[in-house]
């Protein structure tokens, strides 16, 4: 059965429960119910009304990319809990709001999105994205075509009428625009209170670019060439493991196991060949006076010939050819030039670390065109809510900025850089309180009857917003693949066959995710933010059986 590594759907209900929740139904109830679906659908220009001109919100949207809109409600609700939204989603509502209103409280709502044109994404089989404006059947006269005729050119939105007997209808639409992942949004209680409804749904349901904990060689930007021995071991699966990792030093959470080496140690240009040629030497000389003549005086390297003119024989035959000895294959110089600017990760991924930050960010597959990137950022010395609380979206964008790929050139010269850490799993939902986090945005007339002006929806001045709601879940996982790689050097060969590793100066890096974090999920091309949270519990290794301690090989 096809597994999925990362999972997140979203259902947003602004405007639409609202809306509805103001005025609980009067009217007699009718069974007939019609659709009008968004199926070819021409979008066309709707002329706008004049509006005055409107003072900017310091939360104003200017463009895609990470805002201070979009971190607000992690800072309106800073508590030290799990939590996840979309700002996307919001936006939406809020511009489909925005089309209702008049007066004071579409002011209130144009300082935060007039100007800023909202991204459109086409749903597919990994994405979903949709609005709708569900009606009840006895109200369908009140409300007004012009905005019915906006959300479907602006907002390519389904416009349906429904006796709101059940929830079912509702309930129908939201689970096939969330690719199957939520099935019930609404009671029939609920929806027997609305009048109309207005719901926006958007979620994924996407593979990595690249699953976590497989092993690549990469050359030349090609994945190709020389993989050794324990390599091939951990790429054919023989540690396929999740890991137990103590976050936050009193909880065992289940995780995920990353590694990469990028070689910037040209060792032939350090050391010299002659240098090279004669440490080796020395060291198998030693090898088959006390490892192999005492126990292998038949080894076929030698020929039955153990004396000094013997063994540098041997010796010549293995410089020649390695441990590929009597095929004059690859040298053993050459063997060990080829490490130079070789890159192995079990996962790509970028990365950014210094004393009081880490940072990770790794793709998801590309759907029609687009690439969501998942970034996760956690402080080293700072408490997450005090981390949140004080750095802005430009401090956020300058660390994503700051993001390094796995290339050689992004890494110290002189070295092999040594990165390896444990991505922690996760799932949880998150209930947003959105109408206070609203309010603390400017946005407070279209909650009070006699000042929401919903003029442009329905004729009806009494109409207010009484509720709003926003509702996420989350689910991250590692696509099915368990497992562990490590890369090490030093030591020397024993045994039958002769290999012997040089000491190299190794840089390392740890990017552990061990405390409470946040992350982001954007648009990589666009900057537009889907989603924004916190994690503080990962998922329980108790919830994962097969997750165990460490194995170190060769590390």
């Amino acid at each position: 059965m096809k597994k999925f590594l990362l999972t997140i759907f979203v259902i947003i209900v602004i405007v639409a429960i609202a809306i509805a929740c103001v005025f609980y139904f009067k009217n007699s109830k009718t069974s007939e119910s019609e659709t009008d679906t968004r199926a070819n659908v021409k979008k066309e220009a709707i002329p706008a009304e004049t509006q005055e001109v409107t003072s900017k919100s310091e939360y104003a949207l200017t463009d895609n990319n990470l805002s201070k809109f979009d971190l607000s409600f992690l800072k309106f609700e800073n508590e030290k809990k799990n939590k996840i939204y979309s700002p996307l989603s919001i936006k939406y509502a809020f511009k489909m709001l925005e089309e209702g209103t008049t007066g004071e409280a579409q002011k209130q709502l144009a300082a935060i999105v007039e100007g800023y044109d909202i991204t459109e994404y086409l749903p597919n089989k990994k994405m979903a994205f949709a609005n709708a404006l569900f009606i009840r059947d006895s109200y369908k006269d009140s409300i007004k075509e012009s905005y019915i005729n906006a959300l479907k050119a602006k907002y390519n939105a389904d416009i349906a009428y429904d006796d709101f007997s059940t929830a079912k209808n509702i309930n129908d639409w939201v689970n096939q625009h969330t690719l199957g992942l939520i099935a019930k949004l609404f009671t029939d209680d609920d929806v027997q209170q609305f009048n109309f409804t207005l719901v926006n749904a958007l979620g994924i349901d996407m593979e990595w670019n690249h699953k976590f904990l497989e092993y690549h060689y990469e050359d030349d930007n090609k994945i190709s060439g020389y993989v050794s021995y324990e390599h091939e071991r951990l790429y054919w699966g023989a540690y396929e493991e999740l890991y137990k990792l103590d976050f936050d030093d009193n909880q065992e959470v289940s995780s995920m196991k990353v590694i990469a080496t990028l070689n910037n140690y040209d060792i032939v240009k350090e050391l010299g060949e002659e240098n090279i040629k004669s440490t080796v030497r020395d060291a198998f000389i030693d090898w088959a006076k006390n490892d192999i003549l005492p126990y292998y005086p038949d080894h076929p390297l030698f020929e039955n010939d153990f004396s000094d003119e013997g063994i540098e024989k041997a010796f010549e035959k293995y410089w020649s050819a390695g441990n590929d000895w009597g095929e004059e294959d690859t040298s053993y110089l050459d063997e060990i030039a080829t490490n130079y600017g070789r890159v192995n990760y079990t996962t790509d991924f970028s990365l950014y670390v210094d004393n009081s930050v880490k940072v990770f960010a790794k793709d998801l597959e590309k759907s029609d065109g687009t690439t969501l990137q998942y970034i996760g950022i956690m402080p080293i010395k700072q408490d997450l809510n005090e981390f949140i609380e004080e750095n802005t979206e430009e401090d956020i964008k300058n660390l994503i900025g700051k993001l390094k790929d796995l290339k050689l050139e992004n890494f110290k010269d002189g070295v092999l850089t040594k990165i390896k850490g444990y991505i922690p799993k996760f799932k949880f939902d998150y209930d947003l309180n959105l109408q206070e986090d609203l309010e603390k945005l400017g946005v407070t007339d279209v909650f009070e009857q006699g000042k929401a002006s919903l003029t442009k929806i329905t004729d009806d001045e009494s109409v207010f917003i009484g509720k709003v709601t926003h509702k996420a879940t989350i689910e991250f996982t590692e696509n099915g693949i368990k497992a562990a790689a490590a890369t090490g050097a030093g030591g020397l060969g024993a045994g039958e066959d002769f290999n012997y590793y040089f000491d190299i100066p190794i840089e390392e890096i740890d990017i552990t995710f061990d405390k409470p974090y946040m992350f982001i999920i954007r648009d990589k091309e666009t900057g537009e933010t889907w989603f924004v949270g916190t994690v503080y519990e990962p998922l329980s290794s108790e919830d994962e059986p097969g997750a165990i301690s460490e194995i170190s090989i060769y590390d």
